[in-house]
């Protein structure tokens, strides 16, 4: 009896491993997407809380499969645009400023203008 038991134990194992075999060994097809290319989108990327300055960065989408680095993302901020905010009551124009970096890198973003405090939204 223990000579059946083993051999089936053996048997079980050769068509686990077989299958196993299949299964890391089996054929890969190579599939090359060439996505339409689309203009870019507008991305609005605020932070409101009260209490609290309005902070707004403005970029343009970038595409899926495109590379990306430092140089792509900023290149893809939005400078020199009209941003208003408004809460219901008051309206106002959110300010420019830019936040540098070292090696020559900056920031856009829009946010209350610091030098006229009565017309802030907070």
């Amino acid at each position: 009896m223990k000579l059946n038991t083993r051999k089936n134990y053996f048997c079980k194992m050769k068509y686990s491993v077989f299958f196993l075999a299949f299964i890391l060994l089996s054929c890969e097809k190579k599939i090359n997407i060439q996505p339409d290319t689309q203009k870019p989108l507008l991305v609005v990327d605020g932070n409101i809380e009260n209490g609290k300055d309005p902070v707004v960065i403005l970029s343009k989408s970038i595409e899926y499969f495109s590379s990306l680095n430092t140089n792509a993302i900023l290149n893809s901020l939005v400078k020199n645009a009209t941003v208003t905010l408004s809460n219901g009551s008051k309206t106002i124009k959110l300010k420019q400023y830019s936040l540098s970096f070292g090696g020559g890198y900056s920031i856009v973003y829009y946010t209350n203008d610091s030098t006229n405090p009565s017309a802030a939204i907070k």
